[in-house]
């Protein structure tokens, strides 16, 4: 495709552009690496004796299990999943590509003046986390949505913000108990395209998470004992990749780095019967660092009511951290500190999705996706999503 008018003006600008981006991402992505090889693992620094020990060394399958932090959730989480499927259907937007704007965008001369776009979409997961001799395991749902509001910045980039909510609710195997968790996630994002087909994205999320559990009594038996308490999550994603056109056919390799940190504070349990037994868990701290390497494909169908555009996707998943997502807890089973040892995590499984976007006059494009997490030894995953994007 040639060159447009306000490319050949700026094409000095972007080559600085491109180079300070990629300067920009190489440092970015260095400094991950380096934080991970060298900074805080999980764990729990403020054990005090009692050594480390498996539930199940207790002699009772559910003895002393406290709060999860959900750590294993799908790669990036769901608030920034909904950011990566909204800047594909946009990548396209302000490029005058015919395949381009048949497979989801819009050209620059239809396009209106002002840039802006809103989009709103809906989730709901399901993970069945599977019982080890570490971990007793659970089954949890999750539903949320989000909500955000982006610009385009010429024909070159994208930048935006969105607010997403998930309510998480789910219960422990072997009928031990069930808890929540509420998540408030605030995130900011971009796109920057080298080119037509190129692009390169980068996002962080900063959440407010609550969280409370009602576990069985590990002393007094039929009784009940309640928890709750409050934390904080950051994520960081960057991705990008290349697509190849072939009329309505386009494909591509894309690839990314995404770091999540979930800290939740230490508290006490709770209980109306007097001779319960309650326990004091310390702080805990998760931490993942995951490469992704894979491919998307999709396929434009014209229709007389606009454009269907099916899409697939596959991607490899490794974790590159190595360390147990441990328990301190006070009072539990004796006097005393017990530190809990967690799940090392799958260092290796994937990604499977597929999806389809509606791009349909005025432009308004609805769209629906379902993802599925393959090889993991200690979770299975399944997430379908839905919603629209409209152009102001």
């Amino acid at each position: 495709m040639g060159e447009n008018s306000y490319t050949r003006s700026a094409s000095g600008s972007r080559r600085v552009a491109i180079w300070s981006a990629t300067r920009l991402l190489v440092i970015l992505a260095v400094a991950l690496i380096s934080y991970c090889a060298v900074g805080t693992r999980p764990g729990f620094a403020q054990s005090t004796g009692g050594g480390v020990s498996s539930f199940c060394q207790q002699n009772d399958v559910a003895n002393c299990q406290g709060p999860t932090t959900v750590p294993e959730e799908d790669v990036a989480g769901a608030g920034q999943r909904q950011i990566e499927q909204r800047l594909q259907q946009i990548r396209c937007e302000s490029s005058q590509d015919p395949t381009c704007v048949a497979q989801g965008g819009a050209s620059a001369d239809s396009v209106s003046l002002d840039g802006f776009s809103w989009f709103a979409s809906g989730e709901y997961q399901h993970k069945d986390r599977d019982q080890t001799a570490n971990q007793l395991g659970f089954d949890t749902d999750t539903a949320g949505g989000t909500v955000g509001i982006d610009y385009r910045l010429e024909t070159w980039g994208v930048i935006g913000g969105a607010f997403n909510y998930r309510h998480d609710f789910g219960e422990y195997k072997h009928s031990y108990g069930d808890f929540d968790m509420d998540t408030e996630n605030f995130i900011i994002y971009g796109s920057y395209f080298p080119s037509d087909q190129s692009f390169i994205d980068l996002s962080f999320g900063f959440a407010n998470k609550d969280f409370s559990d009602t576990h069985a009594d590990n002393i007094v038996a039929g009784n009940t004992v309640s928890g709750d308490t409050s934390g904080f999550e950051f994520t960081g994603d960057l991705s990008g990749g290349y697509d190849f056109s072939f009329d309505a056919f386009t494909i591509g390799p894309h690839a990314g780095l995404h770091y999540k940190r979930t800290d939740l504070n230490g508290f006490s349990e709770n209980s109306a019967n007097p001779a319960a037994n309650l326990d004091t868990y310390l702080d805990q701290k998760y931490e993942s660092f995951t490469g992704t390497l894979g491919a998307q494909a999709s396929y434009a169908i014209s229709a007389d009511f606009g454009v269907v555009v099916p899409q697939i996707s596959a991607e490899y998943v490794h974790e590159f951290l190595d360390g147990q997502n441990n328990q301190v807890i006070l009072g539990c089973c004796g006097p005393g500190v017990v530190t809990f040892a967690g799940d090392n995590p799958d260092h290796n499984y994937a990604n499977v999705g597929a999806g389809v976007v509606f791009v349909l006059p005025n432009g308004v494009s609805p769209f629906l996706n379902f993802q599925a997490e393959l090889g993991n030894s200690l979770e299975q995953t399944e997430t379908v999503s839905a919603g629209v994007r409209v152009e102001m």
